[in-house]
């Protein structure tokens, strides 16, 4: 596997939004493998594709039980009367510039795998701001907005 580089604020590549996937195949595994590859050498919970310069929607985040999880073309839903919580939050393309963010406490996420299967979760608590974050990249969304 290969560290990637991050790319920082404020390059325009980061407000560039994401397209969807279409093709499951060895290159996106490998990109995703990659991307884990480098979150965990920048000791980040998260990484969004955009960061690594491929502004294709996906992203990989660390999981409440220490596993990581490939999110590939993911459709959040928040409740309208969901929890809302102020997080300080860091960003591997922002650094130096944490910043208190307002999060929901719960999301619903359909997303595929990295092989291309459909999968639907309700994410909570850490990981609900994990995937929100993230999500937010492939919108073209920094926490310095």
């Amino acid at each position: 596997m290969t560290v990637l580089t991050i790319i920082e604020h404020p390059s325009p590549l980061l407000r560039v939004p994401s397209i969807g996937v279409v093709a499951f195949n060895g290159a996106l595994r490998r990109l995703l493998d990659n991307m884990v590859e480098t979150m965990h050498e920048k000791l980040g919970v998260g990484l969004s594709a955009v960061q690594v310069g491929s502004p294709i929607a996906a992203l990989v985040m660390h999981t409440n039980g220490g596993d990581v999880l490939h999110v590939v073309n993911p459709v959040l839903t928040i409740a309208p009367d969901v929890k809302r919580v102020t997080v300080h939050e860091g960003c591997l393309s922002c650094p130096g510039e944490d910043r208190a963010v307002e999060r929901a406490w719960e999301v619903t996420c359909a997303f595929r795998d990295g092989y291309g299967a459909n999968l639907i979760r309700t994410f909570t608590g850490f990981e609900a701001i994990v995937l929100q974050h993230e999500h937010d990249h492939l919108a073209g969304r920094l926490i310095v907005d």
